[in-house]
């Protein structure tokens, strides 16, 4: 926090945000449905009947910066950090 300095921190938090607001944009234009509406950098996604989370989160473990997980009703859950990237 020191290194960055307080302006430094916003610009992260702001472009980590930014980052979920897309990725929660581009989920429902794809068809399926963002579960808790207010979220910063962690968004759980349900997927269309036709993805398997377990694949979708076995083919991009590697890929991105991101952590994958699901939840307790087999949602996906998408965790951000300063480490991911726009792709």
């Amino acid at each position: 926090a020191i290194h960055h300095g307080p302006e430094g921190l916003k610009r992260i938090a702001s472009r980590i945000n930014e980052q979920a607001l897309f990725l929660a944009n581009s989920a429902l234009q794809m068809g399926h449905e963002i579960v808790y509406k207010n979220f910063f950098d962690t968004i759980a996604i349900k997927l269309s009947p036709d993805v398997n989370v377990h694949d979708l989160i076995a083919l991009a473990r590697d890929s991105y910066n991101v952590l994958l997980r699901t939840d307790e009703d087999d949602n996906l859950v998408v965790s951000l950090d300063q480490a991911t990237d726009d792709r």
